[in-house]
């Protein structure tokens, strides 16, 4: 547990309350979805999109409403999944994390009735968007800093692999009317990052 004073502590006075709410979207994944935007977009054609509604990512939702003392009822919320037994009516729990408008948002937990730690794990965790986007970014800097036709080469890829994406899965649904939609896509993308690999080895040696 951290080593300073809980930011909520106290018994629990209603039982917890679990709702189901969509996961935020996080600023790299918007990121990575703007990069990877023409397969997205080939794939919405279909209603087949990762971003369709049906298929939108889920988490828990846990709030609790605990006593403070002087009758004063506070409220917190937990993200994502319990591991083990909730927090009964009645059981004294410490809280620590962020403030969110009034409502702890809890990092970590202890029930100190039953001398159990809270364990929760996170539905979703941003950080594996947002290392890719960084070495990204990292990468390509380097690159650029060695190689000065670099980055105006990879920003006109950028820009040409939608169109390209567009008109190529067009193309092939004209010529290959038989062939699912699903493999057209696959097809498309095949040859899409085929050319953008070759694009990108051009300009590293040239």
């Amino acid at each position: 547990m951290p080593t300073r004073a809980p930011e909520l502590e106290g018994p629990l006075v209603a039982a917890i309350k679990r709702d189901t709410v969509a996961v935020k979207t996080d600023w790299a994944e918007w990121v990575l979805r703007i990069l990877s935007f023409p397969f997205i977009a080939m794939t919405a054609m279909n209603k087949l999109t990762a971003m369709n509604a049906s298929n939108q990512r889920m988490q828990n939702i846990y709030k609790l409403r605990i006593e403070t003392g002087a009758s004063t009822i506070r409220e917190a919320r937990i993200e994502g999944y319990l591991d083990g037994s909730e927090p009964a009516l009645s059981e004294y729990v410490a809280l620590w994390g962020k403030d969110d408008r009034g409502m702890l948002v809890v990092e970590r937990g202890y029930n100190w009735t039953t001398g159990a730690e809270i364990h929760f794990r996170p539905a979703h965790n941003p950080w594996l968007a947002r290392g890719a986007v960084i070495a990204l970014t990292l990468t390509i800097a380097i690159i650029s800093m060695a190689l000065p036709g670099f980055l105006p080469g990879v920003i006109g890829l950028v820009i040409a692999i939608p169109i390209a994406a567009f008109i190529g899965f067009f193309i092939v649904r004209a010529m290959l009317p038989w062939l699912p939609a699903s493999l057209a896509r696959i097809l498309v993308m095949m040859l899409v990052a085929l050319a953008a690999l070759g694009y990108l080895a051009h300009l590293l040696t040239r």
